[in-house]
Parts: structure tokens; sequence; C-alpha cells
């Protein structure tokens, strides 16, 4: 996730503290959903195949492209989004429209299905962290 916020340790943890991070959620949800839907019209609707790829294109990986401009002007340069983006940019220069597409419809609902089980992951710890006692007994000799 990289949606950016005023809360940076969110962005860097992947969450974030004032529920706007399960808002961003439902929002790349949405965008996925939409996304797909174009995909399968492109596959109906022959005569606009490659304007339903594009925009969907557009629609599913914005913030990646965004993310990957801000990475390399930070010097990180070599990491999973910029060879998602390079991956797909050469499928659309070998005219493999669908399958760029398919690649970062994949990717993105692959970052959704991380992003759930990290946060499932999370909440159980929270969950055991709250079952520990705030008041510790010694028992030595029979006594409290």
């Amino acid at each position: 996730m990289s949606h950016n916020h005023n809360h940076k340790h969110c962005e860097k943890h992947n969450h974030c503290c004032d529920g706007h991070h399960h808002e961003h959620k439902k929002y790349e949800l949405v965008k996925l959903i939409i996304s797909l839907v174009l995909f399968i019209l492109s596959f109906i609707i022959k005569d606009y195949s490659l304007i339903f790829i594009l925009i969907a294109y557009v629609i599913i990986s914005v913030e990646l492209i965004i993310d990957v401009i801000k990475n390399i002007f930070k010097g990180n340069i070599f990491d999973e989004k910029f060879l998602m983006l390079i991956a797909t940019i050469g499928a659309f220069i070998i005219g493999e429209y669908k399958e760029a597409l398919a690649v970062m419809l994949f990717y993105q609902l692959g970052e959704l299905l991380n992003d759930k089980a990290v946060d499932k992951s999370r909440d159980s710890i929270v969950k055991l962290m709250n079952l520990r006692s705030d008041i510790a007994r010694i028992i030595a000799d029979n006594t409290e």
C-alpha cells in the first residue's frame, strides 16, 4: 500500500490508525472490479477492446506508476512495482495488450489478498496481547 496521507508510520507498516486504511482497501477493490469488468468487456465488445484495456490499465495501475516514479527519485529503482511496470509495458510494446492488463490485475489482486492476510494476522496478535494478565501473583511457601 502506498497511499499518501499524514501518518507516515501507517504507510510504512501498511496500516492506519484512523480507519483510512479500510477505506483505501475498499477503493482498491472498486478499482480492481471496474478494471476487471472493462477487461471482460474487451472480450465481448471487440471493436472497443483496446480502449477498454487502456482505460482499465490506467485505473488499476496509476498509483503503482506514481510509486515507481517516487521510488526512482529516492534511488529505489528495482523493486517489485518497477518490475511489474516494466513487464506490462513490455507486453504492450509487443502487442499483448490483454496479457499486460491481466498481469496487472493479478498483481493488484495479490496485493489486496496480501493486505487482508496481514490485517488478519495483526488483529490476531492484538487479540493475543489483550489476553495477557495485568497482574502477576507469586506463590512461594504456600503464600501469595
